[in-house]
């Protein structure tokens, strides 16, 4: 779903198939990849997406930023693709914190901070009887990327 970013003659693509991260050199050849291991949906909500990406990683000088479905910001070492850090937007401490927050949008960086967007996906299940909705909001919020 997302736009693949080259830099350097690298490729840097974001899949919601397997979901993962992946770094390509010039030739094609994987370099690293990334899966996530955050925590699942519970098991009461299984509308929740989890783990797909569909927004196209953002690439600097020694990191790759990519927001995924799941409602998680992952920081990956562009040599390695390793986590630097990775924050859950569905609990605290994130403000708006919300159980079924998602990120759709890919990330950008503004005066030295990473800028994510994202929102309560519970439009899903609306129509379910019994479901209080909607609680959830949109956000935009401005990390420091270190």
């Amino acid at each position: 779903h997302a736009t693949p970013i080259v830099v350097n003659g690298h490729v840097y693509i974001a899949t919601a198939v397997s979901p993962a991260v992946y770094k390509l050199t010039p030739d094609g050849k994987q370099k690293w990849a990334y899966v996530p291991k955050g925590p699942k949906a519970p098991k009461d909500a299984s509308w929740l997406p989890e783990g797909a990406f569909l927004a196209s990683p953002l690439v600097t000088a020694d990191t790759v930023f990519a927001c995924d479905l799941a409602g998680f910001v992952h920081a990956l070492d562009r040599k390695t693709g390793k986590p630097r850090w990775v924050v859950n937007t569905r609990e605290g401490p994130f403000p708006g914190a919300h159980s079924s927050n998602a990120l759709f949008a890919s990330p950008i960086l503004a005066e030295g901070k990473l800028i994510v967007a994202g929102g309560g996906y519970e439009h899903a299940i609306a129509i379910r009887a019994g479901h209080k909705c909607c609680t959830g909001r949109g956000f935009v919020a401005a990390l420091d990327p270190k």
